[in-house]
């Protein structure tokens, strides 16, 4: 018997699941940043990041400080140039760091076509001014990361990956820089992606088991989303259909459900229930936007989409608010952006559910 329907058809006065009025707004719970950040991967961080910045740099972002500890930046990137891991850039190399009417200001003065896009106007006043007149024009150099200092990134891959530009965030699901890196100390050998894949399926069972002690399943929803994305970014784009779906189930079926489950014996008045419940399980633009497109990844059509929704919903044993053949419905609807029935039916939904939980009198 699914989880949600024993709570819904349970007798006694009060649910099995820890009531709470405090509802997190944003972020997970679970996110800890008290570890100080090691001096080293300071230093990663710092080497990483530095060819966005000028070599006499005063404003850096404040997460510098605020997340990793790193007070004083520009003081430690002049340390970490004295270490050999960085170097001012070369005349030349800063070409691309200016804007197009500065390349056509020097081009002008030496004589050179001013047309052209910018890496074209680099290209040719590298090839045709000496990197000591150029010296002379460009005074603010940007700094460059040595053999020494991609060699130690190389050493230490899962920096990059961790700071990579990806659809998920690792910090929501509680691993920020510190925890992310003893993965790697624990494991010498391996893909970094291999290494966090299994970190995933450790997590998984972990933050379910959670989930039933305390009733709030937002960090097990956010951990399948970031599931489902990372198989996207791989290219696995079944295994993240399906990811996805289990992500949509819950993220309806409990983590909206237990949210209204917890309400019930709050407030009396349906339409307050209504609104916490719609407000849960109504489709994010983000949403929407994700599941089109890993379903273009699998060759879907719209039809495709409904049949092998509904099939993963079917496959899911827990049972919650909304049926499998409900909650494909809702999805389409979403995708669709029908408002109106997305409504209707999550208030059909509701209806069902509240009448199987015991009544009991209320107080404001």
């Amino acid at each position: 018997m699914g989880i949600l329907k024993s709570l819904f058809e349970k007798k006694s006065d009060k649910p099995n699941v820890k009531v709470s009025l405090e509802m997190k707004k944003e972020g997970s719970s679970i996110v800890n940043n008290e570890n100080k950040v090691s001096k080293k991967i300071q230093d990663l961080i710092l080497i990483y990041f530095s060819e966005k910045y000028k070599v006499q740099e005063k404003n850096f972002p404040d997460s510098f400080r605020s997340d990793y500890g790193i007070g004083f930046p520009a003081e430690k990137y002049k340390e970490l140039e004295k270490k050999g891991f960085i170097r001012p850039s070369s005349a030349s190399e800063t070409l691309p760091f200016l804007k197009v009417a500065e390349l056509k200001n020097i081009a002008s003065q030496f004589g050179l076509k001013q047309t052209g896009k910018k890496d074209e106007l680099c290209k040719r006043i590298a090839e045709s001014v000496t990197e000591e007149e150029l010296d002379k024009l460009i005074e603010e150099k940007y700094w460059r990361i040595t053999e020494k200092g991609n060699a130690f990134l190389s050493e230490n891959p899962y920096i990059s990956f961790y700071f990579a530009p990806h659809e998920y965030h690792l910090r929501y699901i509680g691993l920020d820089i510190n925890s992310f890196s003893k993965l790697f100390q624990q494991q010498n050998s391996g893909r970094v992606r291999d290494v966090l894949w299994g970190e995933f399926n450790r997590r998984s069972i972990e933050y379910f088991q959670k989930a039933l002690k305390n009733g709030d399943f937002y960090d097990y929803c956010e951990l399948l989303h970031t599931m489902a994305l990372f198989l996207k970014e791989e290219k696995r784009y079944e295994e993240a259909f399906k990811k996805y779906m289990s992500f949509l189930h819950y993220r309806a079926n409990f983590k909206a459900g237990m949210n209204v489950l917890q309400y019930y014996y709050v407030w009396s008045e349906f339409d307050i229930l209504s609104v916490r419940l719609y407000g849960e399980v109504e489709m994010d633009s983000f949403i929407a936007r994700e599941i089109m497109s890993i379903s273009e990844g699998c060759g879907y059509d719209s039809e495709l989409l409904k049949r092998y929704m509904l099939e993963a919903f079917s496959e899911e044993q827990d049972i919650g608010l909304f049926s499998p053949k409900e909650l494909t419905e809702l999805t389409m609807y979403g995708l669709n952006g029908d408002k109106e029935n997305e409504k209707k039916l999550c208030d059909s939904a509701l209806k069902v559910a509240l009448k199987k939980l015991p009544k009991r009198k209320r107080k404001r």
